[in-house]
């Protein structure tokens, strides 16, 4: 699938292995990210903000700092993400 720039979005369905882990790099300058937990819990670092995100909540952060998913639970973590990357990109 290729990125539409004009749209300025993506959206993804992560699953995460039971004590499985992300690792994610900065995006460009401005850029945002929704993450909303359909499944499970994760925990989440921002830079050295740490959040526990639990079933059914959302948090919305910029994501132009490194920042990870980590499943610290025995079950599968679904969560759904929105990526929303400024018009100056």
């Amino acid at each position: 699938i290729l990125f539409d720039a004009q749209r300025r979005f993506e959206t993804y369905i992560i699953e995460i292995d039971p004590t499985g882990n992300l690792e994610a790099e900065p995006h460009p300058e401005g850029t945002q990210e929704v993450i909303t937990v359909s499944q499970g819990s994760i925990k989440m670092q921002i830079n050295q903000q740490v959040y526990l995100i639990e079933q059914g909540d959302t948090l919305r952060f910029l994501a132009d700092v490194p920042h990870s998913y980590a499943n610290i639970t025995d079950e599968l973590c679904c969560l759904n993400m929105i990526i929303y990357y400024p018009a100056n990109q």
